[in-house]
């Protein structure tokens, strides 16, 4: 699946509770998608924009890509579901906000 070709089928799928799958880069375009339950990013996404799952409530889990530099700011703000988060230890930023309402996080 290519994301950039694919944004219709992926939208109409997150809303029935169904997942995305991300290969080159993550922008905004989740924000607000109360229903996606899994998010797919692949180790060739190197780059994650900041609030890209800004509300997206329903996420429970989510594992970020070895490669991953830099956790942009407010990237999971009020993503209310998640409670589990794996970090790569290429992660070397963390930046502000990033977890700002996300009070059923558990493990990091």
């Amino acid at each position: 699946m290519n994301f950039s070709t694919q944004k219709r089928t992926d939208k109409k799928a997150a809303r029935k509770g169904g997942f995305f799958l991300f290969k080159k880069q993550v922008s905004n375009y989740t924000k607000r998608c109360t229903n996606v339950k899994e998010i797919v990013i692949l180790d060739s996404v190197k780059k994650i924009n900041g609030f890209a799952f800004k509300g997206c409530t329903g996420i429970k889990k989510i594992v970020l890509p070895e490669g991953l530099s830099k956790i942009e700011s407010g990237m999971f703000f009020f993503c209310t579901g998640l409670q589990i988060i794996v970090i790569p230890a290429s992660v070397q930023k963390i930046e502000a906000e990033v977890f700002t309402y996300c009070n059923s996080l558990e493990t990091v």
